[in-house]
């Protein structure tokens, strides 16, 4: 399936498609063929693209947490933590005026 998937992904311009094929690859190395390499460098090139994508830092933080990679676990929580900071809260209702 990886092969497939690499393959397709070779071909692929879109960049929503390929953004789609990147995490269906990342998840295959990581739960089916336990390459953590090749899974994270996927999901790395999907952060590129989509930076606040919460279900692939997710995926690296249990991936370094998985290897002992405290210093990865690190970056990708910090990375995690300064996007959070810089959302709007997700209440709109006023209640914090009053």
């Amino acid at each position: 399936m990886a092969v497939a998937l690499e393959g397709e992904l070779s071909l692929t311009r879109d960049p929503t498609a390929r953004i789609t094929l990147l995490r269906r690859l990342g998840s295959h190395f990581a739960h089916r063929m336990g390459d953590d390499a090749k899974a994270e460098a996927c999901w790395k090139e999907v952060l590129a693209a989509v930076p606040d994508d919460r279900q692939i830092c997710d995926e690296l933080i249990a991936l370094h947490r998985r290897r002992g990679d405290f210093e990865g676990y690190d970056r990708t929580v910090q990375r995690q933590g300064w996007r959070s900071l810089d959302e709007p809260p997700r209440s709109s209702s006023g209640a914090w005026r009053r």
